[in-house]
């Protein structure tokens, strides 16, 4: 089973919940690949000790919350710039002068990278590098332009290209707020036995607790122990992708090879010693924080304007992509995509009309935790160009 997790915007530096489902996609599949920004924040800590003057501007001015004042700066020292590259031999005093500042400057805008670095880790990436194994977990760069034709794009991943090799016919991982009637015109089905094929269905597979508390070590030994007994799931849901991209009776290898195996998958998970003292540790930690800090995973089949719709909204296509992406689809109309949804600290909810109005008489800051809930991460431990 391949699963992918492909960020679906451009607009915001990372999604929350991002690192818990790369994580929690580490366990449960047994070839992962993340792309976009991701792929950057991932081993963020490591390039910003690398990075030039022109982007740690191009970084810095992107970051949200950023103050007026030191904009000013910036533009103020990229005009500098521009006016002593103009001379062929500037004033010796004018140099110096202008050194210093770069230099200020530059003190400056590395600790806003340090500062972006430990957010990142806070928000859960930390680790996610030490994890990377070439075929089991790697972590990619598909630029918005190909260079060449050996180069991947956003559209050959989107249209499951041959081209893709080891990541063709993966599993989308997706978080909950693409379950809304923003890319869906009608709730998803979540009752096995309604399941019919072209419908999109969202099935509850399993719960996974916090595991942003577990070290690099840890992790690795829950997939280890859970690998032997996963194999079986593994092989069904890789059949049953192919069934999705390939074949018109997807939704029917589902409910006769996947689902039935469904009760293994989460007896292997709850009886997991690692993963049983994290929850019982949480549990802990909710009757203090009234927190359940608990991920429901889904598994299902949406159709490809879902997902379609989904990275027009964040900026990831252009028209031309979006013709390319269309003609290819309409040569495959038998073409779905299977996802793997994560819900964090609740039950799958379909984000509607009818759902904001229950939020109406709570404040900001309420309806931004309940849209996108946060999970917790223990203190213990973009493109660039």
């Amino acid at each position: 089973m391949r699963l992918i997790q492909f960020d679906f915007t451009q607009d915001k530096f990372f999604e929350k919940g991002t690192a818990f489902m790369i994580k929690a996609g580490y366990l449960l599949g047994d070839v992962v690949n993340t792309f976009g920004q991701s792929s950057f924040l991932i081993s963020f800590d490591v390039m910003s000790k690398k990075l030039t003057m022109a982007q740690l501007i191009n970084i810095v001015k992107k970051l949200e919350n950023i103050d007026e004042e030191l904009i000013e700066i910036i533009d103020e020292y990229q005009t500098m710039q521009k006016k002593i590259m103009q001379k062929k031999h500037p004033p010796t005093e004018v140099f110096v002068a202008f050194k210093r500042f770069e230099v200020g400057i530059e003190k400056i805008l590395r600790e806003r990278i340090i500062a972006v670095v430990d957010l990142i880790n806070e928000n859960g990436f930390s680790g996610i590098r030490e994890l990377l194994e070439p075929g089991v977990f790697d972590s990619l760069y598909i630029p918005q332009k190909k260079q060449n034709q050996s180069q991947l794009s956003n559209v050959d991943i989107f249209c499951n290209s041959d081209e893709l090799g080891d990541i063709k016919n993966s599993v989308w991982m997706m978080p909950h707020i693409f379950y809304s009637d923003s890319f869906f015109s009608k709730p998803a089905i979540t009752n096995i036995d309604e399941i019919t094929e072209g419908s999109p269905y969202l099935i509850e597979i399993c719960e996974i607790p916090n595991i942003l508390f577990l070290t690099v070590a840890e992790l690795k030994a829950i997939k280890n122990q859970l690998k032997d007994s996963f194999s079986n799931f593994h092989s069904e849901v890789a059949n049953w992708a192919d069934a999705c991209y390939n074949s018109s009776e997807s939704a029917s290898y589902f409910k006769e090879n996947v689902f039935p195996l469904l009760p293994t998958l989460k007896a292997e998970i709850e009886n997991n010693q690692l993963l049983k003292h994290t929850y019982n540790s949480i549990q802990k930690s909710i009757q203090l924080n009234k927190e359940r800090q608990v991920c429901h995973v889904y598994l299902g089949e949406v159709g490809v304007e879902n997902l379609m719709e989904l990275y027009k909204d964040g900026n990831m296509f252009s028209d031309e992509d979006v013709s390319s992406i269309t003609a290819h689809y309409n040569n495959h109309p038998n073409a779905t995509f299977p996802v793997m949804l994560f819900s964090i600290s609740r039950k799958l909810t379909y984000l509607d009309a009818a759902y904001r109005n229950e939020l109406d008489n709570k404040n900001k800051e309420e309806i931004e935790k309940e849209i996108e809930p946060e999970i917790v991460v223990p203190k213990k431990n973009f493109s660039i160009d």
